[in-house]
């Protein structure tokens, strides 16, 4: 009885600490990252997550633009994110909605 009590208490805790957030083409960076007040780009929503958050990215066209970690132009990336395999960080499509990453402004000598 004990064993599974602590268990729960685990559980409980893990989700407790993760959070789900939204990314929209007509959301703005400025905004909570929530459904109803969701971030504008990926790379600012990825650069917030943390393991065992959940990252939902509504249908549109997004078109990425500036840089990562004063580097180039990309599409968008995540670096030094670790989720654990009881806390894995998701990242989804919401719904059956597309998200479409246009990364056809982007040049070579961005790249």
């Amino acid at each position: 009885m004990k064993n599974t009590l602590i268990i729960i208490f685990l559980f409980i805790t893990l989700s407790l600490s993760a959070t789900t957030y939204y990314v929209s083409p007509t959301g703005s960076d400025a905004a909570a990252g929530t459904l109803t007040a969701p971030w504008a780009t990926w790379q600012y929503a990825f650069n917030k997550l943390n393991a065992g958050d959940i990252l939902y990215v509504r249908g549109g066209t997004y078109y990425p633009a500036g840089t990562v970690s004063g580097g180039p132009t990309v599409g968008a990336r995540i670096s030094y994110k670790n989720g654990t395999s009881s806390s894995p960080i998701l990242i989804s499509a919401y719904g059956s909605e597309v998200p479409v990453l246009d990364c056809s402004k982007i040049t070579q000598a961005g790249w």
